[in-house]
């Protein structure tokens, strides 16, 4: 009954439709792109998402793709929203709300000295960026013990709290943080964001 009630919302399901349509052309195209991206996975960067479409491109001459199969591809995606879901959202929505979350992770801190405690801030944020980021946070947590999972982290986070500073109260804690090193490092280049430990902090 699942499976039955799966096919007919996908077939009701206007995206679905166009999926299963062109899925075969999609298959093939993948096919001919996946060894490229697997090759080249570990030096990854865009100049290789480009060289694996034009592989796809140049497949024509081989007769892995045929010249009517890459157009009634590229007019369906041209009409679709999925490349701008799929491709220009992520990037312009993730990569500014992701250049903050890296600012957080050491900026205004400690630099060139063995204790992560310094050199890295651990914050509180809201369970949904908490799960977007991957527990990445507790960023303290994470450098000591690299080896430790994602998901783990929350647990590790408790169990050395009494060793830790105390975290940054949430991203906009902890762009002011880095403001204010800032501000203070026009007078003074040597200041960092002051991280007491425990046993320093006065009750």
């Amino acid at each position: 009954a699942a499976v039955t009630a799966l096919a007919v919302f996908l077939k009701k399901n206007m995206t679905a439709k166009a999926i299963l349509k062109y899925g075969p052309l999609v298959e093939k195209a993948y096919d001919i792109i996946d060894p490229v991206l697997d090759k080249n996975l570990s030096n990854w960067d865009g100049s290789k998402v480009d060289k694996a479409f034009e592989l796809a491109v140049e497949s024509v001459a081989d007769g892995q793709l045929s010249a009517d199969e890459i157009k009634k591809l590229a007019v369906h995606m041209a009409q679709s929203w999925l490349p701008v879901l799929m491709l220009i959202l992520p990037r312009l929505f993730g990569a500014p709300t992701h250049g903050v979350i890296l600012a957080t992770q050491h900026f205004g801190m400690a630099q060139d000295i063995p204790d992560h405690r310094h050199t890295t801030r651990t914050m509180h944020v809201n369970p949904a960026l908490r799960l977007l980021y991957w527990n990445m946070n507790y960023h303290v947590e994470h450098h000591i013990f690299p080896q430790v999972p994602f998901h783990a982290l929350p647990a590790l986070h408790k169990a050395v709290a009494d060793q830790c500073p105390p975290p940054t109260q949430g991203v906009f804690g902890a762009m002011k943080e880095i403001a204010t090193t800032i501000n203070r490092q026009r007078l003074d280049p040597g200041y960092t964001t002051p991280r007491p430990l425990p046993h320093t902090v006065s009750n």
